[in-house]
């Protein structure tokens, strides 16, 4: 396995043996997951607010509000993008220098969801939430 001094040579390396592809394998996942992740945020943030304020708009900003609007947003958020964490991480990790074999390695994110269910099951998701509630607690 090879060693990287820093992220540079990392870059370098990866550029080198698996050209432009090579950084941003894996990415897709991460970029859908940050479109949702914005969206879904934000939405349910603002949402939670108003309910907790009586559904009355108000300009002035207040913490027992606020807080418990993003945590609550928050911990919606860690339960959805869970799978899609474990697609990219992954994808990530099957690169040139990977010690996963070519036969094993996933043509695309659907193809590592599919596979991950195939082999682990639809509790391999599961289980990455339950983990998300007990690191929450």
């Amino acid at each position: 396995m090879i060693q990287y001094r820093n992220g540079l040579h990392c870059t370098a390396r990866i550029l080198k043996t698996e050209g432009i592809k090579g950084l941003y394998r894996g990415a897709t996942p991460s970029f859908v997951g940050m479109a949702v992740e914005g969206s879904l945020f934000f939405g349910i943030y603002s949402q939670t607010k108003v309910y907790l304020q009586g559904g009355v708009q108000s300009g002035e900003p207040r913490p027992q509000v606020i807080i418990p609007s993003a945590a609550f947003s928050g911990a919606i958020i860690s339960f959805v993008l869970g799978p899609t964490d474990l697609i990219k991480c992954r994808m990530q990790i099957q690169g040139t220098d990977s010690l996963v074999p070519k036969s094993s390695r996933y043509s695309s994110p659907l193809d590592c969801a599919l596979k991950t269910v195939k082999a682990e099951g639809v509790r391999k998701f599961c289980n990455i939430l339950q983990n998300l509630i007990l690191a929450i607690l």
